[in-house]
């Protein structure tokens, strides 16, 4: 099957775009029922355990040994070292229309653009209408200071004002 724009399912067309970002929401929740399986009422959550001991910016979620560090405010720099693979997570809301878009992307000489279109991961509690969070995958390839924007709108409505957060990446 040759790739193009678009893809014929049973039931319609599917824009591969769209597509990919069905899948990667369908896999996030697929791994969240299975990790909510996965603990007994005697542990501490791992979240719980990591919130006294990360960085300031950075999200509890890097737990483990070489998963990525998480930062979630762009008020704090982004101090990550040569070869490390990070995350940024920002609140999002798709069933509002907005979603986030990089606006301004990094040097591409100091951070690799690992997922462009920011893939999203539902919140811990599916309420009808909850926002989650979009995550954007980046990896740390060379030395220096470099800023990333990221812009909340809906790209539909060019009237929008969007939300626009700005991260300042330092990579040692």
């Amino acid at each position: 099957m040759a790739w193009s724009a678009v893809m014929t399912v049973p039931g319609g067309i599917v824009h591969r775009r769209a597509a990919r970002r069905w899948l990667a929401t369908l896999a996030v929740a697929m791994l969240a029922v299975v990790g909510a399986g996965c603990t007994n009422g005697d542990s501490a959550a791992p979240e719980d355990a990591a919130q006294d001991t990360a960085p300031s910016g950075t999200s509890p979620v890097a737990t483990v040994k070489g998963d990525p560090l998480v930062f979630t405010d762009s008020a704090n720099p982004v101090v990550v070292s040569v070869g490390q693979d990070f995350i940024i997570r920002l609140p999002a809301n798709p069933t509002t229309g907005y979603q986030w878009i990089i606006t301004i992307p990094p040097e591409p000489s100091m951070v690799n653009l690992v997922n462009v279109d920011g893939m999203y991961q539902p919140p811990e509690q599916p309420l009808p209408g909850a926002g989650g969070f979009q995550l954007f995958e980046l990896g740390a390839v060379g030395s220096g200071t470099t800023q990333a924007q990221f812009t909340y709108a809906r790209p539909f409505d060019p009237s929008d004002n969007p939300t626009v957060e700005t991260f300042t990446i330092e990579v040692r």
